[in-house]
């Protein structure tokens, strides 16, 4: 406001006193004030021109509106327009072209669904009014719409949805205060809505290439660049999702370390089948009372950046949000020094690597932080190198192959057959190197894998695994099997020839018409069965034939053994003893007749008899 005081011998009271106001706005105020505008002919008023080739100059004085827009529309806008139409007659094809674009441009910009966005108060319903417009600009493909129009209408849609976005974040709710489960539910909703304008933005940008093609507009190559408002809102999220996201991997790693527990800790045998011993003792791997406080350094650090409004997107906001963050990581520093302090110490006074590695599973969540990963990586070398030593000796282990194994004679012993114990013996083995890789998980952490030790290891892993792959032993078990003539019908009795002790000629041996084989088969079935394979059918049948004869034709092999016993200790009484030789003979004769009886029967009829009896 400026006053314009007159000068000469009038008094104060006389004086006149005239107010300037300056506004960048057209507006009435009173009937009493003079206005004078000022307008541009063009977007930007250049300083190489003169002002007055820029700007139009227009007077309202005082007076009723009605009177100046009369004044101004019939005594110098409408003779204006008349004369020109006179003199040039193009207002008429002037007008036809405006009506023209106009009907042209309509399909695109009738019923425009932006509405939809700008009244949304839910995510979900921001993320399908984003589906709604980006479905209606391809309505572009049947106008004569500008490209560069087109992508500037499309920045204009991210800077009411990165608006609208913040509208609703920070009018419900603080995403810094929110507890971490809802703050990652809103968050996945945020990521859908820009993954969802990404992926319908490609699509819109193709479909304008293909116009631009059919065009053939070579003016139109380089055009393509857009700069969507929300994407500075996505970054800054994405800054926050990840920080949230360390903070509390490590508020929980540390309560969990923190915490008071007792372990269990198992003895477990060298075949790693079974526990032999069970004990509970007090964990020492707690950090000490005086470490206590760690939490409480993590909430506190925490704090400096609730103090903040995250989603300001202003200079000096965001540099608001840079300070906060610094100052929590001078807070964690702190915090990650003691721990790692007491880590080194935990694993200097380790007393085997056992135990070393019990340390490392209790501590590898916190392995992300650069500071503790780096002052531990002496000991992930160490313990590493100790994990490829001990894969190396299953290797070896494997080579011995199992017959040549001690499980192999241990098996026998347990009445177990070769092939199942072969199947159990490869498993165990394959036990023993996923439990080898899960320590490597715990000296690297969960992303073990992407380390370049990790990623060997794997790989040998991998590779060693498909030797150890019980699937192909039990396939090849079966089609041994199914090509061999193994079954259970004959009769009871079979006679061999064999060689004689004296080595004079050949004897005849009686022999229970059981074959070994048949055992073996029935317990090979069984055990597979309890290891969760699938037996074939017909392998299973002849298996449950052999079970309903192997009492009998154990008790006959038995009966056939001790037979022939007698008959031998008989030839040592009949050379020494020929006293004896008629009593001697009877009772010869009468088992004769009995294993006489006994050729002509058939394994099956015999059992039946003998179930029939019992």
């Amino acid at each position: 406001m400026l006053e314009d005081e007159g000068e000469g011998s009038e008094s104060d009271d006389d004086k006149d006193l005239s107010v300037f106001y300056i506004s960048n706005e057209v507006h009435f105020t009173n009937p009493k004030m003079t206005s004078v505008v000022f307008v541009k002919r063009s977007s930007v008023v250049e300083a190489d021109k003169s002002m007055q080739s820029q700007l139009r100059v227009m007077n309202f004085s005082e007076g009723s509106p009605y009177e100046t827009l009369h004044s101004f529309v019939s005594k110098s806008i409408a003779p204006y327009f008349k004369s020109y139409v006179k003199e040039s007659g193009r207002a008429d094809r002037c007008l036809k072209q405006a009506l023209a674009t106009v009907n042209d441009y309509n399909p695109l910009m009738k019923d425009f669904p932006i509405n939809d966005l700008l009244s949304a108060t839910e995510l979900d319903r921001i993320r399908t009014a984003e589906q709604l417009i980006f479905n209606h600009l391809r309505k572009i493909r049947n106008t004569k719409y500008p490209m560069q129009r087109a992508l500037r209408l499309v920045e204009a849609i991210s800077r009411d949805l990165s608006a609208q976005l913040l509208k609703i974040l920070l009018g419900t709710r603080r995403l810094m205060h929110i507890p971490f489960d809802e703050f990652e539910k809103v968050m996945t909703q945020c990521f859908i809505i820009f993954a969802t304008w990404d992926d319908e933005y490609d699509k819109l940008q193709g479909l304008l290439r293909d116009i631009v093609k059919k065009k053939r507009d070579e003016q139109m190559k380089m055009v393509w660049r857009v700069s969507p408002s929300h994407k500075r809102l996505q970054v800054r999220m994405e800054h926050m999702r990840r920080f949230r996201h360390h903070h509390e991997q490590l508020r929980t790693v540390i309560v969990r370390v923190l915490r008071p527990s007792t372990t269990m800790h198992v003895m477990v045998g060298q075949d790693g089948i079974a526990p032999d011993e069970l004990t509970r003792t007090p964990d020492p791997l707690s950090l000490e009372a005086a470490d206590a406080s760690a939490i409480e350094e993590v909430n506190l650090a925490y704090e400096n950046v609730k103090e903040v409004d995250c989603l300001d997107m202003s200079r000096e906001d965001a540099e608001a949000w840079e300070a906060a963050v610094s100052r929590y990581e001078e807070r964690i520093d702190r915090v990650e020094a003691r721990i790692t302090a007491h880590l080194r110490d935990q694993l200097g006074t380790a007393k085997n690597a056992n135990e070393m590695f019990r340390i490392f599973s209790r501590f590898n969540a916190l392995f992300v932080r650069p500071h503790i990963r780096g002052d531990i990586r002496e000991y992930q070398t160490q313990l590493i190198q100790r994990v490829k030593d001990d894969i190396e000796a299953l290797h070896e282990k494997f080579k011995v192959q199992y017959p040549q194994s001690k499980s192999s004679r241990m098996s026998f012993v347990r009445d177990l057959p070769p092939v199942a114990g072969s199947i159990i013996w490869a498993t165990q083995i394959d036990r023993q190197l996923t439990a080898y890789l899960r320590r490597v998980e715990d000296v690297l952490g969960k992303d073990w894998q992407n380390h370049i030790e990790g990623q060997k290891l794997k790989a040998d892993g991998d590779s060693f695994r498909l030797k150890l792959n019980t699937l192909d032993i039990f396939e090849d078990w079966a089609c041994k099997v199914q090509q061999r003539n193994l079954g259970v019908s004959g009769r009871i009795f079979a006679i061999e020839i064999t060689r004689s002790c004296t080595g004079r000629g050949n004897v005849l041996k009686l022999r229970v018409n059981f074959l070994p084989e048949i055992i073996t088969l029935s317990k090979e079935v069984c055990n597979l069965k309890n290891l969760g394979f699938r037996v074939p059918l017909a392998i299973v049948n002849k298996a449950h034939q052999a079970n309903q004869l192997y009492p009998f034709a154990i008790s006959l092999i038995e009966s056939v053994r001790t037979y022939e016993r007698t008959l031998e200790k008989l030839r040592l009484i009949l050379v020494n003893e020929c006293g004896c030789i008629t009593l001697l003979l009877c009772s010869t004769q009468v088992s004769y007749e009995y294993v006489t009886k006994g050729v002509v029967i058939m394994l099956r009829s015999f059992a039946t008899l003998i179930e029939k009896t019992l």
